[in-house]
């Protein structure tokens, strides 16, 4: 009996530890954890610089910084939650040669099929790898992303891009101090018909309780805020430059030059709009205005990616929203704790079996 009794204590106190490590694993799992994301160029193409990668960190504050290659452009101390922006599709983004028959489609995950294009503004959930996704040219045409509020109004100058007719293309929102899009990304069918090929990002103001401004992702090698933007694109060889810094404020312009023949002039683009030019605005307010809490960190109920023109239905992103090392150990943990369990009654079971036949 004495020998059933120390076994049975034995299970218990098992049973107990891996509680704690169950509990002890979701407290380390609210300690700062980074994530890397990188981003090959493949195989026709290479990075000309870093200036195209924006990291909105204005929630986490993360360290993070960018480190920029030929080939590949890793971006590490990320925190869970961060926002990558990477508009491949830009001019200047990625360089081909100039007799290349390649045009650049956006980017897809590693392992994933070329014709797959995912998501150009992702969210970080674990670390990632990315690689540039491109097209052979064809039947070209220009499609158009705009960026307005509500009542029509331009938030900063469009964009204009390249692709073949009956592509899907991802494009990105632009960050714009003060205001919150209506998704992050808008894909759509690119139509032979140019005028068919409007992609517009909706915009509604974002009120903070108490006070104006915020603080916004940035582009460069390390910290945090502001917002950067660059100009259209084309799958041309131009060269291409955007840049943007500061912390809650207005970023700067980029000026790209490209066409469909790779030769033609592109247009000029605003890269950010300051909240502070929209005067009164800048502290929020409206019926239009999106309320965020006193603590500045906001629901974000913002959609993933949407249909163009059909902004109400999100679209199944395809991402791989896998989980952290930290959540699988604490499932595995907990996975063990209840095979420990149901060992126990089983044991429990039999030994009271055996009690009774023995009397």
């Amino acid at each position: 009996m004495c020998r059933y009794g120390r076994l049975l204590s034995g299970i218990l106190l098992f049973c107990l530890i891996l509680s704690l490590c169950a509990v002890d694993t979701q407290a380390a799992g609210r300690e700062p954890y980074t994530y890397t994301v990188k981003i090959y160029a493949g195989n026709h193409g290479s990075f000309a610089g870093k200036e195209h990668v924006n990291v909105d960190n204005s929630h986490s504050g993360s360290a993070y910084q960018i480190e920029e290659g030929k080939d590949a452009i890793t971006i590490r101390n990320l925190a869970r939650g961060d926002r990558v922006n990477f508009d491949a599709a830009m001019a200047g983004a990625v360089t081909l040669a100039g007799d290349s028959k390649y045009y650049v489609k956006g980017i897809r995950q590693s392992g994933r099929d070329n014709d797959t294009v995912g998501l150009s503004s992702f969210r970080v959930e674990g670390d990632k790898d990315y690689v540039v996704a491109y097209g052979i040219r064809g039947n070209l045409t220009s499609y158009v992303v705009q960026y307005q509020d509500a009542s029509g109004r331009t938030l900063a100058d469009s964009r204009t891009y390249y692709g073949n007719v009956g592509d899907r293309p991802v494009v990105a929102f632009l960050y714009i101090e003060g205001y919150t899009p209506q998704a992050y990304n808008l894909t759509g069918t690119l139509s032979q018909n140019t005028a068919d090929n409007v992609f517009t990002f909706v915009y509604e103001r974002v009120r903070r309780g108490g006070s104006g401004g915020g603080t916004g992702g940035g582009t460069g090698d390390t910290g945090t805020g502001g917002g950067a933007g660059a100009a259209g694109t084309a799958p041309g060889t131009a060269a291409g430059a955007g840049a943007g810094a500061g912390t809650g404020g207005a970023a700067g312009t980029g000026v790209v030059a490209g066409g469909a023949d790779g030769a033609t002039a592109g247009g000029a683009a605003e890269g950010v709009v300051g909240a502070a030019a929209e005067g009164a605005d800048a502290g929020g307010g409206g019926a239009d205005a999106q309320a965020v809490p006193d603590e500045g960190v906001p629901a974000d109920e913002t959609p993933e990616l949407v249909e163009a023109g059909d902004e109400q239905v999100p679209l199944d992103t395809l991402e791989d929203t896998s989980s952290s090392p930290t959540m699988l150990l604490s499932i595995t943990t907990g996975l063990v704790a209840a095979a420990a369990l149901v060992v126990l009654i089983v044991f429990w079971m039999k030994r009271r079996k055996g009690e009774k036949k023995a009397e």
